[in-house]
């Protein structure tokens, strides 16, 4: 192995592993325990902040006073068909 050849090769090595390291950065450490997280309201924002914590090992409680999720978004059925109401 000549000397150009080793040093490309290194190159490579090196940028494979530079591209490949952000991927834990969110792994999780099995020996810390898991921060609790509450978020408040299930709405579009609520629901993505869960899913997002969640992913990232949080240990996550929801709080919704309603008896549904969605916030302002919801579907009404009173007319026998769902309808989209929207944030309205």
């Amino acid at each position: 192995m000549d000397r150009r050849k080793f040093i490309q090769d290194a190159l490579k090595l090196f940028s494979a592993a530079y591209l490949l390291s952000p991927i834990n950065v969110f792994s999780e450490d099995t020996k810390k325990p898991k921060k609790k997280i509450v978020v408040i309201g299930v709405g579009i924002a609520g629901i993505s902040a869960a899913r997002a914590l969640l992913r990232r090992g949080f240990d996550v409680t929801v709080l919704e006073g309603r008896d549904r999720i969605g916030g302002r978004v919801w579907t009404d059925t009173s007319i026998g068909a769902p309808m989209d109401m929207g944030a309205s």
